[in-house]
């Protein structure tokens, strides 16, 4: 069966790439720890810094072109196709629920068998989480909403707020509250909680926020509520699990 995988919204198959079933491998997501030796304590102890680390993931493609396509046009295409910098949205055909992040900083290497069959050696680097498809959806939600994880890991939302004047948002759950006040807002403002920024949509104008840290969706049932009625909110769960 013949497998692919997307990267920057655009498929390998469009390449003329292909994994099999047997050239397809899963790199797992590690923690980070550290292993410390202390004097005079036989062994080491384990450091964890709370944190997981990227993976590391390699792939071998098979390059299959039709009649008369050259294969340096075939080469030229595939640079074109990695060439973004950074994080972009990453997909396997095998996992079709989740929506990856991955970056591309390596070379690669093309092993011509024929002059239209070969072998590409592809290696990605990919952020140790992976996200729902559903919960990358913007949904607008109701004051006093409720939001329920389906996951079994915190996630980190992405907010979209639209109104005039102050606003205190208030998360809630079993485990405690957390609210954010964002004042003065004139225009539709994003809060982006997983890298810890608050701006204006255009993305002209960095904001600050007063009250807790930036949100987190805890495991289980939350309810999400402010206290200005003109306001209106919409939510990126970004519900994700461990690579």
């Amino acid at each position: 069966m013949k497998h692919f995988i997307k990267f920057n919204g655009k498929s390998s198959l469009d390449l003329h790439l292909y994994l099999d079933s047997n050239s397809m491998q899963h790199v797992s997501a590690q923690n980070d720890v550290e292993e410390v030796e202390v004097l005079g304590r036989d062994g080491t102890v384990i450091v964890d810094h709370k944190r997981l680390k990227p993976v590391v993931q390699p792939y071998e493609l098979f390059l299959k072109l039709p009649p008369r396509y050259k294969m340096q046009r075939a080469i030229d295409e595939i640079s074109e196709w990695l060439s973004p910098v950074g994080y972009v949205d990453f997909e396997k055909s095998w996992d079709g629920n989740y929506i990856y992040r991955a970056a591309f900083n390596e070379t690669y290497s093309v092993s011509e068998t024929l002059s239209y069959f070969g072998k590409v050696a592809l290696t990605f680097k990919l952020h140790p989480i992976k996200y729902l498809k559903s919960g990358r959806q913007l949904l607008e939600v109701q004051n006093k909403g409720l939001i329920v994880n389906p996951t079994k890991r915190i996630s980190k939302p992405t907010l979209h707020v639209a109104g005039n004047g102050n606003v205190k948002i208030t998360i809630t759950n079993p485990k405690g509250k957390q609210e954010l006040t964002v004042k003065n807002m004139e225009r539709k403002i994003i809060i982006d909680c997983e890298n810890e920024l608050a701006y204006t949509e255009d993305g002209r104008s960095m904001l600050s926020l007063y009250g807790d840290d930036f949100f987190h969706l805890d495991l289980g049932t939350s309810t999400i509520s402010w206290d200005n009625p003109a306001v209106r909110v919409w939510v990126q769960t970004n519900w994700g699990v461990k690579v």
